[in-house]
């Protein structure tokens, strides 16, 4: 490589990297005033209340799988003595990953909801 082949890909690497710090220093500023949008951005503009719905779907498929100790001393079929906890906590926990990942990724309630569901098996 000659010198002004070498000095040429030093300047492009300059310039490229000069670029690259305008940008953040542009989306840092639309984040600091709420404005920053960008394809990670979650695609509804109300997470919590997406998230709280498709929750609300699966509740009572949830409950009807993995109740808890009360429910399930009420309810026939179910050992009165085994404790459900543990599966409905991990239960829980898969179902809110589930729920998130895919409203994160844009799909619908629905969509995610029936995600979530698949997850833990209901």
């Amino acid at each position: 490589m000659g010198p002004i082949a070498w000095v040429k890909a030093k300047l492009e690497e300059l310039l490229a990297a000069r670029r690259t710090i305008e940008r953040n220093q542009k989306s840092a500023r639309a984040k600091e005033d709420g404005t920053f949008e960008d394809k990670d951005t979650f695609r509804s503009k109300d997470f919590d209340k997406d998230y709280d719905a498709a929750r609300r779907m699966l509740k009572a498929r949830l409950d009807s799988k993995y109740p808890d100790k009360y429910h399930a001393m009420l309810r026939t079929g179910l050992d009165p003595l085994r404790d459900y906890t543990a599966e409905r906590i991990d239960a829980v926990d898969k179902m809110s990953a589930a729920i998130a990942c895919a409203l994160r990724e844009g799909a619908s309630v629905k969509e995610a909801a029936d995600r979530a569901a698949r997850t833990i098996g209901i």
